[in-house]
């Protein structure tokens, strides 16, 4: 514990102090009997008040009717403009001889403490949140004072008190070791106190970063708030953080305060999602804000004293709206309200224990002046697990909302395949449909020329591969071009699909294919077959078609066929379709010439090789 031995030990002798003496009545002494106990000299205490504030030490004499026993516990006269003059006598019995005096209310403005032994001025020390901090005899939060008594000596202490804050002075006497000990049990206390709001700060700055919910920002910047408030009026802020800032000092009450508030009413309003139930409750939040916001900024021109009167009982009657909201929120059902109705009730409480002992109503104690930072505690703790407990509600709602997602995704996948499914298929068969269209003879039924140039290259190249033969028919129907010009074409047409339906009745295996080559030309394409058994189907064609004669809508028409056929005998790997369907035209030509109605076999310069009978050979 550092002790300044700041003191001044004026030129004055008895002449003064045996006025002050026989002016003051006779009190009772305050005895000091060791380290045991600390001791409250608050009965013991006589008072002055100074509406001037400008009396003195040597002003005292003329005043010695006007002082008054302390009744209280604690002295304790809330705002006052005046300043106030507090006298007590301190007789030790034990063997210790350093004591200190505290002073546990650090927003004092002006602290001045004298000490007489005798008719002499012994100490003076001049103390006060007006002051240096660096001025205070011993480096502590509150105003402690060393006094040195020796055993069975008495001392007359005077303290003069003027502040713009409310005016407490808790006064305690300790046996310097017996001080030590306690502070250092309270100083554990309140270390519990911060490390719990550093802990709900870091944990909701987490929960910020991971879920980027304000709510959990909002309710960060209230407890660091509160944090700040309590640490300011408990005077840790002026002895770490500003020591030199003296304006601020007061400032930072009111402002932390009101900041406190409007935090506060923030994340209750993203907590309770006020306006969801009640849009008056939404506005009085918001005017709430609006009033805190307002009496915050004007702590920086009005002064402290009309701000802090202007600040605690607007806070209080915000803090109690807080609890009429979260009761409504409570009966609306609302998730996490019984929480939030706990905690607020509790800090409720506080802010009014806090305010009716700054105003007097109440007397100024331990559990008074430490209602507030109680009190947040317990909601610290309390709106935690409401924290928590939508933490949990929204990890649930997300699993839900997630599962539910990919149950959807899934659905639709499956139902996109479906429709794929489907539409690939309808798209097969509308292309299978097509191109049975782009490759059949309306007229016929038969396929046309483009299936044939297809389905040739095909068996041409099989043929090569496999060296098995490969035959084309192609047939010409004899002076079809007299049958349109005297007929007409839709006897033409009636020919020609009797024709296509007799000339695929003559080929009669499922590999043969029959095509209308275009006008009265039709083709016959006969894989695994040699010249011989092409040449048998030809003639089986062609007699079919001239046995009988064609009946029409003029009358029965005989018709004939002159047929070119060509063989590849599996024997030339390097033909072309090109080359075979001109060689059939060659065959087919000379079939022509040679008078018609007949079928002709092209002939190569090579002999092929024999090749086996096959089903078209005739028995």
């Amino acid at each position: 514990m550092a002790v300044n031995t700041r003191f001044s030990l004026p030129g004055k002798v008895l002449a003064v102090f045996s006025l002050l003496v026989a002016g003051a009545c006779v009190a009772e002494p305050v005895t000091l009997t060791g380290p045991a106990y600390e001791t409250n000299p608050a009965q013991q205490i006589y008072y002055l008040e100074d509406p001037s504030r400008e009396l003195g030490l040597k002003d005292l004499p003329e005043q010695a009717d006007a002082w008054q026993r302390n009744q209280a516990d604690s002295f304790n006269r809330g705002y006052s403009d005046s300043a106030w003059w507090l006298r007590f006598e301190l007789h030790n019995r034990s063997d210790f001889r350093n004591w200190l005096l505290e002073v546990a209310y650090p927003v004092l403005d002006y602290l001045d403490i004298y000490v007489v032994d005798g008719e002499v001025l012994t100490i003076h020390y001049a103390m006060g949140n007006k002051q240096p901090f660096k001025q205070r005899p011993v480096d502590h939060r509150y105003f402690v004072a060393p006094l040195t008594l020796e055993p069975d000596q008495s001392k007359t202490v005077y303290i003069r008190v003027e502040s713009s804050s409310s005016i407490q002075v808790p006064l305690v006497v300790w046996e310097e070791s017996a001080f030590v000990s306690s502070d250092r049990v309270r100083n554990l206390v309140q270390g519990a106190y911060y490390g719990a709001l550093a802990m709900i700060i870091i944990c909701n700055l987490l929960l910020y970063l991971a879920l980027s919910e304000r709510t959990y920002l909002y309710y960060l910047f209230w407890a660091l708030s509160m944090g700040l408030f309590v640490a300011s009026l408990d005077g840790w802020t002026f002895q770490y953080l500003w020591p030199n800032q003296l304006i601020w000092n007061d400032q930072a009450i009111v402002i932390f305060l009101a900041l406190v508030v409007v935090f506060g009413a923030i994340s209750s309003n993203r907590y309770l999602d006020i306006a969801n139930f009640s849009k008056r409750h939404y506005r009085n939040v918001k005017l709430t804000i609006a009033i805190m916001l307002l009496v915050g900024v004007s702590t920086f021109w009005l002064p402290y004293s009309t701000a802090i009167k202007m600040v605690i009982p607007v806070a209080t009657i915000g803090a109690c709206a807080l609890v009429w909201v979260g009761t409504a929120a409570w009966l609306n059902g609302v998730a996490g309200s019984r929480y939030f109705l706990m905690s607020w009730s509790i800090v409720a409480a506080g802010s009014v224990i806090l305010a009716l002992s700054r105003y007097q109503v109440i007397p100024a104690n331990l559990l008074t002046n430490n209602a507030l930072q109680f009190s947040s505690l317990f909601q610290v703790v309390v709106l935690s697990f409401g924290l928590s407990e939508r933490y949990n509600q929204e990890r649930q709602l997300r699993f839900q909302a997630q599962q539910e997602t990919l149950e959807t995704q899934r659905r639709a996948t499956a139902l996109l395949e479906k429709r794929v499914i489907e539409r690939t298929q309808a798209l097969e068969v509308a292309n299978l449909k097509l191109h049975e269209l782009s490759t059949t003879d309306q007229l016929t039924g038969l396929r046309n020329r483009r299936f044939l140039d297809e389905h040739l290259e095909t068996e041409l190249a099989r043929s090569i591969r496999t060296g098995k033969p490969l035959s084309v028919l192609l047939l010409d129907v004899d002076h079809f071009k007299l049958v349109n010009d005297t007929h007409g074409h839709p006897v033409g047409d009636d020919c020609l699909q009797e024709l296509a339906r007799r000339l695929k009745a003559s080929t009669t295996r499922a590999t043969d294919l029959t095509v209308r080559y275009g006008g009265e030309e039709f083709c016959a394409l006969l894989p695994d077959t040699h010249e011989a058994a092409a040449m048998i189907v030809a003639e089986r064609i062609r007699e079919t078609i001239a046995a009988e004669p064609v009946l029409t809508a003029v009358g029965p028409l005989n018709l004939t066929v002159s047929i070119g056929v060509r063989c590849t005998n599996g024997a030339l790997p390097t033909c072309k379709p090109e080359q075979l369907l001109s060689e059939a035209d060659q065959a087919l030509y000379q079939s022509k010439e040679q008078g018609r109605n007949r079928s002709t076999l092209y002939k190569v310069s090579q002999v092929p090789p024999a090749a086996d009978q096959d089903q078209h050979t005739e028995t």
